[in-house]
């Protein structure tokens, strides 16, 4: 009987696909407003929403387990995942806040394209990754056009939650600990109890523990070319007027400081501050973290 069901599942979603899936290893608008608009937002995510596993060293695909056991086989091509209520919204919710069963609704975000990668992308192969990529942003308190696909205003709670999400995404952004995407919606398991057959996926959750380990989240400038901070390493050595390293010392308002060294800093600061949107406080914290982990290694203290 629940052979059958699957089944007919099955044979639901492969119809809907040749219906309305467009995707095919190319991004697809999922919020046509975006792109007639030619609206930019600031707080830009990327991340993997759902992967069947990694791309080994000889190109085999090895699948990924989550934490409950399971392996997303339907991930591994199109067709086996109903993405219409995602394509339709392209909401972002809190750890599966959605006003139904977990309450109360917390939508913090909206995505804006997503992509199906298989070994053979281009994107598949940069992340070494088989699965659905997706991209968004996160609310902006300051920024009303963020919010116009959702049709309602962010209530308090919501926004608060954008703002912590897009200071956690910059603060953990480059290191081993990155937020995460988990499918928000239902599966349906293949005989062997392990493997999800199917999927109906109606919203993204943001987490900072998914149980798909692969399910990483980046500052979009870096989940899709280089790291957004990387290019820091040049700002703290060379391009200053210290002609050394900066380090996390320098950050600290002491007396002795020159106003060189003081200009120094300012200027890293104001380039961060600028480029991601930042806050001073924001900015000070990020790059002490960034110089912590790059500290020379002559200067280890």
């Amino acid at each position: 009987m629940q052979e059958d069901l699957l089944d007919a599942a099955v044979s639901e979603a492969l119809a809907a696909e040749a219906r309305d899936f467009r995707l095919y290893g190319s991004v697809s608008p999922l919020l046509e407003k975006a792109v007639v608009t030619g609206y930019r937002p600031r707080r830009r995510l990327g991340g993997w929403l759902a992967t069947f596993g990694k791309i080994g060293p000889n190109g085999g695909i090895v699948p990924t387990v989550d934490r409950d056991g399971h392996v997303f086989a339907a991930a591994r091509q199109l067709g086996l995942v109903d993405w219409s209520a995602y394509l339709e919204k392209g909401l972002w919710n809190d750890r599966h806040f959605d006003g139904l069963i977990h309450k109360p609704e917390t939508i913090v975000g909206i995505a804006d394209t997503l992509e199906f990668a298989d070994e053979h992308t281009s994107l598949g192969q940069a992340h070494r990754k088989v699965g659905f990529f997706t991209t968004g942003h996160l609310f902006d308190r300051a920024d009303p056009r963020s919010w116009e696909g959702l049709g309602r205003t962010p209530r308090p709670h919501e926004l608060a939650k954008s703002d912590e999400y897009w200071e956690l995404a910059q603060l953990l952004d480059g290191t081993p600990r990155e937020l995460g995407f988990s499918a928000h919606g239902k599966m349906a398991l293949g005989q062997d109890g392990c493997s999800i057959a199917y999927a109906k996926i109606s919203q993204c959750a943001i987490a900072q523990l998914p149980k798909n380990p692969d399910a990483t989240v980046q500052l979009l400038s870096k989940a899709c070319a280089a790291g957004p901070i990387s290019d820091l390493a040049k700002a703290v050595t060379a391009d200053n007027p210290l002609g050394r390293a900066i380090v996390p010392e320098d950050l600290e308002a002491t007396p002795d400081r020159s106003s060189s060294e003081q200009e120094a800093v300012q200027r890293i600061l104001q380039r961060l501050m600028d480029r991601y949107n930042l806050s001073k406080a924001q900015a000070q914290r990020a790059l002490n973290a960034w110089l912590r982990k790059n500290r020379p290694a002559n200067m280890e203290a």
